[in-house]
């Protein structure tokens, strides 16, 4: 198991495992008071003031996991009331540190006159004056003024945070923008964001059930470089197999898509915010909306992704896995809702791990890879700069300097949209990250080190001199359908030959008729033979040399909607095409034959058409690897 920062999120970890073991246990409402027993055992307390006020707080984590997130939510952060513990707001205050100097340089610092003297000379703050710009505390020799903050208040950067009148924080989701740094920095840990844990757990149970009709696609983010130290991401992608997902690839493969199409956007536009972090898209939808306009058009990169996985497997699972709480509000979206399915953080893939005991060191690896270091990079801050950059390079873009202006953590954001909307920002490309450093430092992280830029960097070099376009391309090529022709050659070839004999027929018949030619009938009969016979010889040899494929019907008993075949072509097993009305299903247009195959997923149906071909004498029917057929077609 890796070692979390805080025992915050260690307790966070342990309540996720043990819901999702006894989750893919079928047994998890029942084992509702076990998990609260297991973690809390007592009779003395090790978190609170009681052990009852310790299961109290557990009872609402697990309820939060129990209730997943649904496609309405608001928000996918929480504040657990129980949990908060009520922490002093103060504000500026004058500690018992002040000497009663009589420089006074706190009283000409403040602008609204809210500090005064006692006949000690000792320092003293009118809160109803005072408006907490904190100049009296950076102009004090003695550091005596201090700022008492709440943590999840000093997190906030958006001031989305405040308190009820029973001093319990509450957030205003008109100004969140969900990035989960409360999350992280909430020393009770009593702001939580939503799971989808259990959701992750039933697609895998499905998937287990049924491989073919289940599968289910873990991406995983580039920041997966920094987290998982102590064993090899072949050895992590194995582990994601291991639970029972289908493949694994890495979401860095749609960083590339994303930094190709955003250099073309960005010569096009002239100026441009870049799209790919999801809290500092809501930064600007809520705080900076005049720049809505200057946003990229582009998805992230974990939707690109998603998208082409989709367009490949419409009825697969897509499950994003990475640093970031603000992803779980970002496939709410509708415009990415259709292309991932399910968020989870590195710590919920911690917990997924542990749930199954699978020991990752204990795994070999599996093949996990193919973007180029320029995508792997947009990790940490300035790695989308330089993939941008990378991408008007192999573009060949000329006439065009790139301007960046890569922005660390929100505040930096706010400054650049700032001078971006007053004409002073000197820049062309806002890169917006609203973690500093970037998503190394994502609030569902295991661990936030120093290390992690640098873990990152060795991951993007290990792609060695691979570009941006090869990686696209060689994605393409490796994971793109092969076109299934309308017609087959082979029946095509008949039915040309068909079509000639009768055309040909008819014009004998109609020539001997209006013209009235006394033809010998051998010499016409030997003349149609010898050109048919020509015919035939030629269009065949045409066809069969291109690799016809031979009619496979019989196999199924499909005629020529057989199931193979047609599926693939968008006629399904009830012998209708996709664009009539289904005769199996009541008329619908869409039928389940059609949804299940639609000419871009079946691996399966794919494999068993093409071993048809001309010279194979197997006929695969597993389905089981894509791969080996592409390339063997």
């Amino acid at each position: 198991m890796q070692r979390f920062d805080t025992k915050v999120q260690y307790l966070r970890y342990r309540v996720l495992r043990e819901v999702a073991r006894h989750a893919f246990e079928d047994n998890l409402l029942q084992s509702f008071s076990s998990i609260l027993r297991l973690i809390a055992p007592g009779p003395k307390p090790t978190m609170r003031c009681c052990v009852y006020k310790e299961r109290a707080i557990l009872a609402e984590r697990i309820q939060i996991a129990i209730d997943g997130i649904k496609d309405d939510e608001s928000s996918v952060i929480k504040v657990i009331d129980i949990a908060c513990d009520e922490c002093p707001v103060g504000g500026y205050e004058v500690s018992v540190d002040c000497r009663g100097c009589i420089a006074h340089r706190c009283e000409e610092a403040c602008p609204r006159g809210a500090i005064y003297f006692d006949d000690n000379q000792k320092a003293h703050i009118d809160k109803s004056k005072c408006i907490e710009c904190g100049k009296c505390a950076s102009v004090c020799p003695y550091q005596a003024i201090t700022n008492r903050k709440r943590p999840c208040i000093r997190s906030c950067k958006v001031n989305a945070i405040s308190m009820n009148e029973d001093m319990v924080a509450v957030i205003d989701d008109s100004k969140c923008i969900e990035c989960g740094s409360c999350v992280y920095q909430c020393p009770f840990g009593a702001i939580s964001d939503k799971t989808y844990i259990i959701a992750v757990v039933e697609a895998l149970k499905k998937a287990f059930e049924d491989p073919e009709n289940n599968k289910v696609y873990a991406i995983v983010a580039p920041a997966i470089a920094s987290q998982f130290r102590d064993v090899k991401l072949g050895q992590v992608a194995a582990g994601l197999r291991k639970l029972g997902f289908d493949d694994v690839l890495e979401v860095a493969l749609g960083a590339d898509m994303v930094a190709w199409e955003e250099a073309k956007e960005l010569v096009e536009k002239g100026f441009l915010t870049s799209s790919c972090c999801p809290a500092f898209v809501k930064y600007i939808e809520k705080h900076q909306k005049d720049m809505l306009e200057h946003k990229s058009h582009n998805m992230s990169p974990m939707a690109y992704l998603g998208k082409k996985i989709k367009e490949r497997e419409p009825n697969a699972k897509v499950v994003f896995i990475g640093p970031c709480v603000a992803k779980k509000s970002e496939i709410l979206r509708p415009e990415v809702r259709p292309y991932v399915d399910y968020v989870l953080t590195f710590e919920e893939l911690q917990a997924l791990y542990d749930s199954r005991d699978i020991i990752l060191s204990e795994l070999e690896e599996v093949e996990f890879g193919g973007a180029s270091g320029f995508g792997r990079v947009f990790a940490r801050s300035g790695g989308l700069t330089e993939a941008v950059r990378r991408a008007l390079d192999e573009q060949e873009v000329v006439g065009f300097d790139l301007k960046p202006v890569m922005c660390d953590g929100i505040e930096e954001c706010r400054a650049a949209l700032l001078k971006a909307r007053h004409g002073s920002l000197g820049g062309n490309f806002i890169e917006g990250m609203a973690c500093v450093g970037g998503c190394i430092n994502g609030a569902g992280c295991i661990t936030h080190s120093p290390r992690s830029r640098g873990e990152v960097d060795k991951y993007g070099r290990s792609a060695g001199d691979l570009g941006i376009k090869e990686a696209i391309d060689q994605w393409e090529k490796k994971y793109s359908i092969p076109r299934i022709e309308e017609k087959p050659p082979l029946r095509e070839a008949f039915r040309i030959i068909s079509v000639f004999n009768l055309l040909f027929d008819l014009t004998v018949f109609f020539d001997d008729l209006f013209n009235r030619r006394n033809i010998g009938g051998i010499t016409v009969i030997r003349n149609i033979l010898f050109i048919k016979a020509f015919l035939f010889v030629f269009v065949g040899v045409f066809v069969l040399g291109r690799g016809a494929e031979i009619p496979c019907c019989t196999v199924e008993g499909y005629r020529h909607h057989c199931k193979h075949i047609g599926q693939a072509k968008g006629i399904g097993a009830c012998g209708q095409r996709k664009d009539k009305a289904c005769k199996a299903d009541a008329g619908k247009e869409n039928c389940a034959h059609h949804r299940e195959a639609d000419g871009k997923a079946a691996g399966a149906i794919l494999e068993t058409h093409i071993s048809h071909k001309i010279g194979r004498k197997e006929n695969k029917r597993d389905g089981s690897n894509l791969d080996a057929v592409f390339s063997d077609h």
